[in-house]
This record gives C-alpha cells, sequence and structure tokens, in this order.
C-alpha cells in the first residue's frame, strides 16, 4: 500500500498554518501514469524519516498563484491527480477507502504540535529525547546555550543547577 505525506505546519493547537511547501512526500512503490510511464510530477527518490513513516518520492504540483491557500486544497490535489492515473486504468478505484480516523490527544509537554522536527527530518532524533530528566549545571555561556537547545525538545523535566 502506498501512502501520500503531506508535512503540516501548526499556528495552533487546533489550527493549521498556510502550507510552506508545494511539494508532498510519497511512501510506497513509485506511481506509473496509464501510459506505464513514471508519474510526471515525480522529483526525485529519497529515504527521508518523517516520524514513523518511511517515504521514498516526492512530488510536486505548484499552484499557478505559487502556493496552497490551505491543506485541503493541497491534499485534494495531490489525491486528484494521483488517482486520476489509477482511474484511467480502472474506473471504479477510489482514494476514500477507510473511515475518518480521528486524532487522538497526545501526551506531549509542549503546547502546540510539534511540526518542525518532521519538517527538518530529525523525528527519530527527537524521540529519543522523550520522557527524559535532563539536569544542566551552570548557567552561564555554555549553560546558557544548552538550556536555548535543550528546551526546544520534548524532554519531560529540565532541572538547572
Amino acid at each position: 500500500m502506498s501512502k501520500l505525506d503531506i508535512a503540516i505546519n501548526s499556528a495552533g493547537e487546533q489550527v493549521a498554518a498556510q502550507p510552506s511547501t508545494h511539494v508532498a512526500m510519497f511512501a510506497g512503490d513509485l506511481p506509473y501514469g496509464p501510459d506505464g510511464n513514471i508519474y510526471r510530477q515525480y522529483n526525485g527518490a529519497g529515504g527521508l524519516q518523517i516520524g514513523a513513516l518511511q517515504v521514498q518520492h516526492s512530488f510536486s504540483s505548484k499552484p499557478l498563484r505559487g502556493h496552497y491557500v490551505d491543506y485541503y486544497e493541497k491534499v485534494t490535489t495531490y489525491v486528484a491527480e494521483l488517482s486520476a492515473a489509477a482511474q484511467k486504468i480502472d474506473a471504479s478505484l477510489t482514494a476514500q477507502t477507510y473511515p475518518v480516523v480521528e486524532v487522538e490527544e497526545e501526551d506531549s509537554v509542549f503546547q502546540y504540535m510539534d511540526t518542525a522536527s518532521s519538517r527538518a527530518g530529525i523525528s527519530s532524533i527527537t524521540k529519543k529525547l522523550e520522557n527524559l530528566k535532563i539536569a544542566i549545571v551552570g548557567l552561564g555561556g555554555t549553560g546558557s546555550y544548552v538550556l536555548d537547545q535543550v528546551a526546544k525538545t520534548p524532554a519531560r523535566e529540565i532541572h538547572l543547577f
């Protein structure tokens, strides 16, 4: 099974900001068009890890105005483009195969959902810092720098001495 993956920029706990990029990622086999050629908007292969998802391909479908207004427009555009090729082969195919799954409330130290880690490709590193108790001795030059960096991680506790 293949999956379309689009990073979401958060503008608050329940609000998604305008998409920062027109590019979408794709996990699974490389999609081909009905003519047997590689999908026309294929950008290349990559081995990017986004959270628990390993993506292999990226696609570019930039609107004429240069950006998507919101995530609904971006997702529906990519789904329509990818499924149109499949529907030329079999008109009964559809991308809407599963019911909507409600997002579970995540136990996080952050007030906002962390979207920066997935965009930077460091989700696996960030995951290692979850639930840690970190102590920093001295808040001089180096200590304050370390505190600034550690404060941006999902460490459960930061103790200052």
